[in-house]
């Protein structure tokens, strides 16, 4: 069993992020060991709690704290845990967390014949696929096999959008354009398993990708050109081929908004082909792909307003996606505007001493790297990422494309290391001060720092991720997880104190307003605020990040739900926070 001790005469910041949380009954513990130990055979991390080890008020934070720094959550169903109150509430707040973190559910379902789930069991688990395990090795091993590929999957995903992501901010639009590709198929394939609730989230993202897809596109006629054309073509004939079922008109009201939609996307995207690929025939094939399009709208409109009236059996969340057709039935199909492709000027001396530099940096970045996998240390690895931040930076500004391409894969493959790091890996002091140094990582002597995090321990999660970015954008926040060393609470707080006097700004981020009332937190917000009325901050700001539902409650109470000194901070939402927090912060 994994056990959690608490030295209360010591201030512990030693969260991580692990793959899977796994609640049941303490009289199921065997069993629960059973299959930790066959996950832990296909290097997947578990945490485990015992119910009897600790406090009510104690269990109930601690248990909100695993939950938000596992990637799924996993219920042990037996005759025991469904009498547990404790595995109840455990249930019910994970569903709580994973509406706003994204976090898996694996029921799995050990009951014997005759048993039935309780109504609460069964409403909470009714979206989720339920793995039935028998007492078996081969089933414990059918279940730690799915949890890896949920896992691998997960990650995959996650890497993939990325690298998408920072293509397309690079102005690599091809290399996004074929990771697109790749994305919408195996998002295709999804969209037809597990529960409806399930496959319409990935029909969601389906239309997502191919919205970005449809946007990118390639004027240029070579061959790498025509290769990726053929290649997009192949993934919509595939896509509409697996979907088919759902793209015939008569079916819901749904079913049809999200097929129109589809064919928005889809002959965008052909005629985008079809520029690259026919040559002299681009207008003729062009006018038979129009012709086709208008022939499909029709049907799908017919269909569309024969369906309007059902409009009332569906959910807000539904309305408002099915909604979203009316755009495209009523607006004319526009093709995409032609654009010249730019001549590319000749490669000077100068361009290839530039070139030089960026390869010479390369190089090193790669002795870098092995360091840091010698070691496995987070900090070391936090090092690298921000060499290869910089190097990314150089490539894009004297448009080194190549290793520009290479920076964007490794900086995403370090940010998946990152989050399965321990602690426990330690660099020489030698080798973190010297790389630290030579990054110009190593804090001033001044002590100080762009921005102070201020956070509960629950949402560890939340400002670790804000933390990263602003390393990675190139500052130096104060995050007492990395900021400060393992002491006892006088130490802390005095360190805290120096910490808050050494920043330029203040930084709070929060999932649930009570959270402002702890008292580590409430004292950090109260100390630099003062400092910033006193005016000894002089163009300091006070900033808040917060989940969505907060930032809804919030701006619908028009901001009284804050403390009235409060009031005036800006508030951001951490699905878009970004941009707005350096301009914040560049001021």
């Amino acid at each position: 069993m994994i056990s959690y001790t608490q030295d209360t005469a010591m201030v512990n910041r030693s969260q991580n992020i692990y793959d899977v949380f796994i609640s049941f009954s303490r009289k199921d513990r065997l069993t629960a060991h059973r299959i930790i130990n066959s996950l832990q055979a296909k290097n997947i991390s578990a945490r485990v709690f015992d119910d009897t080890s600790l406090s009510n008020v104690s269990w109930m934070e601690q248990i909100e704290d695993a939950i938000r720094n596992a990637r799924v959550y996993m219920i042990l169903l037996t005759e025991n845990s469904i009498q547990s109150d404790f595995v109840k509430a455990e249930l019910e707040l994970a569903i709580s967390l994973a509406k706003e973190r994204s976090k898996a559910i694996v029921p799995v379902l050990m009951l014997p014949d005759g048993v039935e789930l309780p109504a609460v069991f069964r409403y909470h688990l009714m979206p989720y696929r339920q793995f039935h395990v028998g007492p078996l090795r081969s089933d414990y091993e059918y279940l730690s096999d799915a949890v890896a590929k949920l896992i691998r999957e997960s990650e995959k995903d996650t890497y993939l959008s990325v690298r998408i992501a920072e293509y397309i901010s690079a102005g690599l639009n091809d290399q996004a354009a074929d990771l697109l590709c790749d994305q919408i198929l195996s998002t295709a394939q999804s969209a037809l398993q597990g529960t409806e609730k399930q496959q319409r989230a990935c029909r969601l993202s389906l239309l997502s990708c191919l919205e970005k897809l449809s946007a990118l596109h390639s004027f240029s006629q070579d061959e790498a050109a025509r290769q990726l054309a053929r290649k997009k073509l192949q993934v919509l004939d595939n896509t509409t081929r697996l979907l088919s079922a759902l793209l015939h008109p008569e079916k819901t009201l749904y079913d049809t908004a999200f097929a129109v939609r589809l064919l928005h996307y889809d002959r965008h995207i052909r005629i985008g082909c079809s520029d690259v690929l026919a040559g002299s025939e681009t207008e003729e094939a062009n006018r038979l792909l129009l012709e086709e399009y208008e022939r499909m709208m029709a049907d799908y409109t017919a269909c569309y307003q024969k369906l309007l009236p059902t409009l009332k059996e569906y959910t807000e969340a539904e309305k408002q996606f099915i909604r979203t057709a009316d755009t495209y039935i009523n607006k004319p199909f526009s093709l995409p505007s032609r654009q010249p492709v730019p001549a590319q000027s000749p490669h000077s001396t100068e361009d290839e001493l530039l070139s030089s530099i960026a390869s010479f940096m390369h190089e090193g970045n790669k002795v870098f790297d092995l360091l840091s996998q010698r070691h496995n240390a987070k900090s070391l690895y936090s090092c690298l990422l921000t060499s290869y931040e910089r190097l990314r930076g150089y490539c894009e500004a004297v448009g080194e494309r190549n290793i520009l391409v290479q920076c964007i894969d490794r900086i995403a493959q370090l940010k998946q290391i990152m989050i399965k790091t321990g602690d426990d890996g330690k660099a020489p002091e030698k080798v973190d001060t010297g790389i630290k140094s030579l990054l110009g990582l190593t804090v001033p002597k001044s002590g100080k720092f762009d921005v102070f995090i201020s956070h509960k321990s629950q949402d560890f999660d939340l400002a670790l991720n804000i933390y990263e970015f602003l390393r990675s954008s190139l500052k130096e926040p104060f995050f007492d997880k990395y900021s400060l060393p393992e002491m006892n609470e006088a130490q802390y707080r005095k360190s805290i104190m120096q910490a808050l006097d050494a920043s330029r700004h203040f930084v709070v981020v929060f999932s649930d307003l009570a959270y402002l009332e702890n008292d580590w937190v409430s004292l950090e917000m109260e100390v630099f605020q003062s400092e910033m009325d006193e005016g000894r901050k002089p163009g300091a700001n006070f900033l808040m990040i917060v989940t969505k539902s907060v930032y809804d409650q919030i701006m619908q109470s028009n901001k009284t739900l804050l403390p009235i000194e409060y009031r005036r901070c800006e508030i951001m939402c951490l699905d878009d926070y970004r941009e707005t927090l350096l301009n914040y912060l560049n001021r």
